[in-house]
Protein backbone atom coordinates (compact mmCIF):
# COMPACT_ATOMS: atom_id res chain seq x y z
CA UNK A 1 0.00 0.00 0.00
CA UNK A 2 1.18 3.77 -1.13
CA UNK A 3 2.00 5.50 1.71
CA UNK A 4 -0.64 7.96 0.24
CA UNK A 5 -3.27 5.54 0.91
CA UNK A 6 -1.89 4.47 5.02
CA UNK A 7 -2.06 8.42 5.36
CA UNK A 8 -5.76 8.57 4.14
CA UNK A 9 -6.57 4.99 6.09
CA UNK A 10 -5.14 6.64 9.38
CA UNK A 11 -6.42 9.73 9.49
CA UNK A 12 -9.60 9.13 8.05
CA UNK A 13 -10.15 6.69 10.77
CA UNK A 14 -8.93 9.63 13.20
CA UNK A 15 -11.26 12.03 11.65
CA UNK A 16 -14.46 10.07 11.45
CA UNK A 17 -14.51 9.64 15.15
CA UNK A 18 -14.22 13.33 15.87
CA UNK A 19 -17.82 15.24 16.54
CA UNK A 20 -17.44 18.16 14.38
CA UNK A 21 -16.72 15.71 11.41
CA UNK A 22 -19.37 15.46 9.14
CA UNK A 23 -17.76 14.45 5.83
CA UNK A 24 -14.57 13.77 4.65
CA UNK A 25 -13.83 13.92 0.57
CA UNK A 26 -10.18 13.89 -1.29
CA UNK A 27 -9.61 16.55 -3.81
CA UNK A 28 -6.46 16.97 -6.19
CA UNK A 29 -4.71 14.19 -8.40
CA UNK A 30 -5.98 11.36 -5.71
CA UNK A 31 -9.63 12.27 -6.06
CA UNK A 32 -9.46 11.76 -9.99
CA UNK A 33 -6.92 8.80 -9.93
CA UNK A 34 -4.41 10.17 -11.80
CA UNK A 35 -1.70 10.74 -8.86
CA UNK A 36 1.67 8.95 -8.31
CA UNK A 37 4.44 8.11 -5.82
CA UNK A 38 5.24 11.86 -5.71
CA UNK A 39 1.81 13.00 -5.32
CA UNK A 40 0.25 15.02 -2.41
CA UNK A 41 -2.75 14.20 -0.39
CA UNK A 42 -5.70 16.88 -0.46
CA UNK A 43 -7.80 15.64 2.11
CA UNK A 44 -10.80 17.56 3.37
CA UNK A 45 -13.11 17.97 6.31
CA UNK A 46 -16.08 19.14 6.21
CA UNK A 47 -16.85 20.23 9.65
CA UNK A 48 -20.32 21.12 11.41
CA UNK A 49 -19.64 25.74 12.04
CA UNK A 50 -20.43 25.69 15.37
CA UNK A 51 -17.71 22.51 16.14
CA UNK A 52 -14.82 23.82 13.90
CA UNK A 53 -12.85 25.77 16.63
CA UNK A 54 -12.91 22.51 18.23
CA UNK A 55 -11.83 20.75 15.53
CA UNK A 56 -8.99 23.43 14.09
CA UNK A 57 -7.41 22.57 17.54
CA UNK A 58 -7.37 18.77 17.07
CA UNK A 59 -5.40 18.66 13.58
CA UNK A 60 -2.07 17.81 14.66
CA UNK A 61 -3.28 15.15 16.67
CA UNK A 62 -4.97 13.75 14.26
CA UNK A 63 -2.60 14.01 11.73
CA UNK A 64 0.32 12.31 13.91
CA UNK A 65 -2.16 9.21 13.76
CA UNK A 66 -0.45 8.56 10.49
CA UNK A 67 3.60 9.29 11.46
CA UNK A 68 4.97 12.32 13.09
CA UNK A 69 4.95 15.25 11.74
CA UNK A 70 8.44 16.94 11.04
CA UNK A 71 6.76 19.98 9.64
CA UNK A 72 3.52 21.89 9.46
CA UNK A 73 2.25 25.48 8.87
CA UNK A 74 -1.23 26.95 8.44
CA UNK A 75 -2.86 28.57 5.61
CA UNK A 76 -6.50 29.72 5.13
CA UNK A 77 -6.46 29.07 0.95
CA UNK A 78 -10.17 27.74 0.89
CA UNK A 79 -10.83 27.50 4.56
CA UNK A 80 -8.29 26.72 7.49
CA UNK A 81 -5.92 24.66 6.20
CA UNK A 82 -2.75 22.31 7.23
CA UNK A 83 0.51 21.79 5.37
CA UNK A 84 1.77 19.10 6.44
CA UNK A 85 5.34 17.12 5.91
CA UNK A 86 5.74 13.55 7.53
CA UNK A 87 8.67 11.73 8.47
CA UNK A 88 8.71 9.65 5.39
CA UNK A 89 8.67 12.37 2.97
CA UNK A 90 4.79 12.95 2.43
CA UNK A 91 2.92 16.59 1.97
CA UNK A 92 -0.29 16.43 3.20
CA UNK A 93 -2.97 18.86 2.80
CA UNK A 94 -5.62 19.00 5.44
CA UNK A 95 -8.54 21.49 4.95
CA UNK A 96 -11.15 22.14 7.54
CA UNK A 97 -14.70 23.35 5.46
CA UNK A 98 -18.23 23.83 6.33
CA UNK A 99 -21.03 24.02 3.96
CA UNK A 100 -20.46 27.72 3.42
CA UNK A 101 -16.88 27.57 2.40
CA UNK A 102 -17.18 24.24 0.61
CA UNK A 103 -14.84 24.43 -2.55
CA UNK A 104 -17.05 25.09 -5.30
CA UNK A 105 -14.67 23.85 -8.06
CA UNK A 106 -13.58 20.60 -9.53
CA UNK A 107 -13.91 16.89 -8.46
CA UNK A 108 -14.12 15.24 -5.39
CA UNK A 109 -13.91 11.89 -4.00
CA UNK A 110 -16.58 11.04 -0.95
CA UNK A 111 -14.36 8.97 1.43
CA UNK A 112 -17.30 9.48 4.41
CA UNK A 113 -20.68 10.88 4.56
CA UNK A 114 -23.21 9.32 6.47
CA UNK A 115 -25.58 12.36 6.46
CA UNK A 116 -25.12 12.15 2.15
CA UNK A 117 -24.68 15.94 2.43
CA UNK A 118 -22.00 15.67 -0.42
CA UNK A 119 -24.82 15.01 -2.65
CA UNK A 120 -25.77 18.36 -2.80
CA UNK A 121 -22.75 19.80 -4.08
CA UNK A 122 -23.45 17.64 -7.11
CA UNK A 123 -26.40 19.22 -7.79
CA UNK A 124 -24.88 23.28 -7.65
CA UNK A 125 -22.37 21.78 -10.69
CA UNK A 126 -19.69 20.13 -8.48
CA UNK A 127 -19.19 16.88 -9.53
CA UNK A 128 -17.74 14.18 -7.01
CA UNK A 129 -15.42 11.57 -8.85
CA UNK A 130 -17.63 7.87 -8.44
CA UNK A 131 -16.73 4.51 -8.94
CA UNK A 132 -18.28 2.58 -11.14
CA UNK A 133 -18.45 -0.44 -9.03
CA UNK A 134 -18.09 -1.73 -5.74
CA UNK A 135 -16.71 -4.97 -4.45
CA UNK A 136 -14.45 -6.51 -2.21
CA UNK A 137 -13.35 -3.50 -0.35
CA UNK A 138 -12.14 -2.19 -3.91
CA UNK A 139 -13.18 1.20 -5.37
CA UNK A 140 -12.93 1.22 -9.55
CA UNK A 141 -13.98 2.76 -12.21
CA UNK A 142 -12.89 3.08 -15.97
CA UNK A 143 -10.22 5.69 -14.76
CA UNK A 144 -9.31 4.66 -11.27
CA UNK A 145 -8.58 1.43 -9.10
CA UNK A 146 -8.83 1.63 -5.24
CA UNK A 147 -7.68 -2.09 -3.85
CA UNK A 148 -7.90 -2.86 -0.57
CA UNK A 149 -8.77 -5.32 2.23
CA UNK A 150 -12.40 -5.04 3.97
CA UNK A 151 -12.23 -3.98 7.14
CA UNK A 152 -15.39 -5.32 9.46
CA UNK A 153 -18.36 -4.48 6.87
CA UNK A 154 -16.35 -3.40 4.17
CA UNK A 155 -17.41 -0.26 4.60
CA UNK A 156 -16.03 3.23 5.94
CA UNK A 157 -20.06 4.03 7.41
CA UNK A 158 -23.29 2.00 7.07
CA UNK A 159 -24.95 5.36 5.40
CA UNK A 160 -27.19 5.89 2.16
CA UNK A 161 -23.58 5.35 0.41
CA UNK A 162 -21.37 3.18 1.70
CA UNK A 163 -17.57 3.31 0.51
CA UNK A 164 -15.23 0.69 1.06
CA UNK A 165 -12.58 1.21 3.33
CA UNK A 166 -9.17 2.03 1.86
Amino acid sequence: MSKQKQAISAILAAVCEHPAVRAVFLKGSLATSNGDQYSDVDFYCLVDENKQAGFLQDRLPILANYKPVVYWSEQNFVGPQIVAVFADGLHFDLYTVTETNFPRQGQFKVLYDPENILARFSSQGIFPFQPDKLKNGSMSSASASWNSKPRGSGAIFAGPRAWPAI
